[in-house]
């Protein structure tokens, strides 16, 4: 029942990936994601 319930307030917070949120992000932060992911390796 804990993990029925705290899935259900996990939901309520989420929202849906769409195509503007994908494409949405400035050329600066997409370049620092880039370099987040190949050093997260690392940690």
């Amino acid at each position: 029942m804990d993990i029925r319930d705290d899935l259900g307030a996990i939901m309520n917070e989420c929202r849906e990936v769409t195509e503007k949120y994908r494409t949405g992000r400035s050329a600066y932060l997409r370049l620092g994601q880039l370099f987040m992911r190949l050093f997260a390796g690392l940690l």
